[in-house]
């Protein structure tokens, strides 16, 4: 394993105006591990709430596919802090 796994966390998005008011909130995800990061605050709270690890991952390979590296050298990737084994040959 590296020495920091790749990481998918849940995330709330919010942009503040000039004067460090809330402005607008958005939902999303932050994948990121020791080689860069990246995100998506385009998903709905109901999307969200109906992520699984397996819909992480597709994510992950569709999104950002320069982390399935990372990912399959880990063997796997923290899910909101669950670690999700992922088996290149069966993948």
């Amino acid at each position: 394993m590296g020495l920091d796994p790749t990481e998918f966390r849940f995330t709330e998005f919010t942009e503040l105006d000039a004067n460090l008011k809330k402005n607008y909130t958005s939902y999303g995800y932050r994948i990121f591990n020791e080689f860069g990061m990246g995100y998506n605050n385009s998903l709905t709270i109901e999307q969200l709430r109906d992520m699984t690890p397996e819909v992480a991952l597709n994510y992950i390979k569709e999104e950002h596919p320069d982390f399935m590296d990372a990912v399959y050298f880990d063997g796997g990737f923290e899910f909101n802090g669950q670690w999700v084994e992922v088996d290149r040959k069966a993948d």
